[in-house]
């Protein structure tokens, strides 16, 4: 008997993931915004190239893709810098953790390639986004007229990745022969008492 999780695998982006990655995060904001302006939107028409130079993962359940996130170097004086960018889960799957999961995620791949400052925007007036890192612990840095712009950096970024959910962890495997997304079993870390 196949038994249906609700555990997320988090995987890296896959180019055979294009279509329904897009798709995905166009419609979020979609439904966020009430219209969709396409040339926003430039980096989704080729996911692998805009984001060769960061992380871009997915989060699948049951072989559907339920959310995304990414993240990219920013240029500043040390360094140390990253811009996390796309997180979008779909509709059906909201205010379950797999946000959350996928957050959780950039933050350890950041601070396991040598970051130690993770930034972020999303506009001022969209609170559930705002609750949702000031919660995950990123401070807000400042606002201007759209935007707040929050930051995660050196020990609370630390407390962060030390603090993390065992069951989190990236899936290498990526897909399989036949295209298919591994099971969650593939993507627990296994811990001894």
């Amino acid at each position: 008997m196949n038994k249906k999780t609700k555990t997320p695998v988090i995987t890296p982006f896959h180019p055979s993931f294009q279509t329904a990655v897009r798709q995905l995060i166009l419609t979020g904001l979609a439904e966020r915004w009430g219209y969709l302006d396409q040339t926003k939107n430039p980096d989704l028409n080729n996911i692998a190239h805009f984001y060769a130079d960061g992380v871009f993962l997915t989060a699948w359940i049951n072989g559907e893709l339920v959310g995304t996130g990414a993240w990219l170097p920013r240029a500043n004086d040390t360094n140390d810098t990253v811009e996390v960018v796309r997180m979008s889960v779909a509709k059906p799957w909201r205010r379950k953790g797999i946000g959350r999961r996928i957050l959780q995620a950039l933050c350890e791949q950041a601070w396991q390639q040598g970051y130690r400052r993770i930034i972020l925007e999303t506009t001022k007036t969209w609170y559930d986004a705002r609750q949702f890192y000031e919660t995950f612990g990123f401070c807000l840095m400042y606002e201007d007229a759209k935007d707040a712009y929050f930051v995660l950096e050196n020990e609370r970024l630390r407390a962060v990745v030390l603090n993390h959910d065992p069951e989190i962890s990236v899936n290498k495997a990526v897909v399989r022969g036949d295209g298919s997304i591994p099971s969650p079993s593939y993507s627990r870390r296994r811990h001894r008492s």
